[in-house]
């Protein structure tokens, strides 16, 4: 009778190789075999955009800030810290015209900083409402599975990036009111504002412009709205693109994000390709005592 020997880590790798399965292919959709959908926004995230950035960033961001742009040109304490703004600035070289500049700008930001809190709700969602936003407008179920891929896999908005977005659009801001200032004058500038607040405010909602010869409040308003329109257009289009692009800088820079080393990357596939052989080398060794006797019969 054929002695029976006793199967080696050797010969059990080999083995494990010859008869082990093909690995079968990935299951689950693939970047190539996404509908066409997936390569651009869908109909739902671009209504989630437009809902998301001009409306809380732009109309809410636009009516918040009225009171604040009042307040800060014709209210008392609004002069008061006009006059102390150009005190302290006025060592750096900055004129009345322009500390005036610096605390409008900064008021008129506050109401954008407040409807902040609904744009970081909505990104916080957005998956969820991108998909329901779909659904109702009729999207097809393989794009709906695509979309959601997609949006699941873009980088998240974090209170960093929507803060940074912001700052830059003070300084955005603040640049554009003073290059307007210097291109116009502030003559020009001021029969600017004049002109928006009669023909596009006062006018369509037939109001008088000036009682007594003072001006109204609703023509205050609308001066301060034909800056505030300005400043609105200028931080939202800046906060929806400044904070996709400090959202995917902070998400290249967390440590959950970092490339595999080279050593890694070549060890892997490696790795992977012998794990089948490894499981029937310790389903051998499991039996030494089995094998032992059999050699032995």
């Amino acid at each position: 009778m054929r002695e029976l020997r006793p199967v080696s880590a050797e010969n059990a790798s080999i083995q494990a190789q010859e008869h082990s399965p093909a690995p079968s292919p990935n299951i689950g959709p693939k970047a190539e075999n996404l509908p066409s959908s997936a390569s651009g926004e869908s109909r739902g995230e671009k209504l989630f955009d437009w809902l998301t950035y001009g409306g809380f960033a732009g109309v809410a961001t636009f009516l918040l800030s009225l009171p604040l742009g009042y307040w800060a040109r014709y209210s008392p304490s609004g002069e008061q810290a006009i006059r102390w703004t150009a005190g302290h600035l006025g060592k750096a070289g900055l004129s009345l015209h322009a500390a005036e500049d610096v605390v409008m700008t900064t008021a008129l930001m506050q109401g954008g900083n407040v409807a902040l809190l609904g744009v970081k709700a909505m990104e916080n969602r957005k998956p969820q409402l991108v998909t329901a936003l779909n659904r109702h407008l009729g999207e097809k179920a393989d794009e709906l599975a695509a979309d959601e891929i997609t949006v699941e896999k873009e980088p998240k908005q974090t209170w960093a990036s929507l803060s940074k977005s912001r700052l830059i659009a003070w300084a955005a801001v603040f640049a554009s009111l003073r290059g307007a200032a210097h291109v116009l004058g502030k003559e020009r500038f001021d029969r600017f504002e004049e002109a928006f607040a009669t023909h596009a405010v006062c006018g369509p909602l037939r109001r008088a412009t000036h009682v007594n010869g003072k001006e109204t409040t609703l023509f205050k308003l609308g001066r301060i709205g034909a800056t505030d329109g300005f400043a609105t257009a200028a931080a939202a289009g800046l906060l929806y693109v400044g904070s996709r692009v400090f959202a995917e800088k902070i998400e290249e820079d967390s440590p959950a994000k970092l490339p595999l080393s080279a050593a890694a990357k070549e060890a892997k596939p490696h790795a992977d390709r012998f794990t089948p052989a490894l499981s029937h080398i310790e389903m051998a060794s499991r039996k030494p005592a089995e094998n032992n006797e059999l050699a032995s019969f």
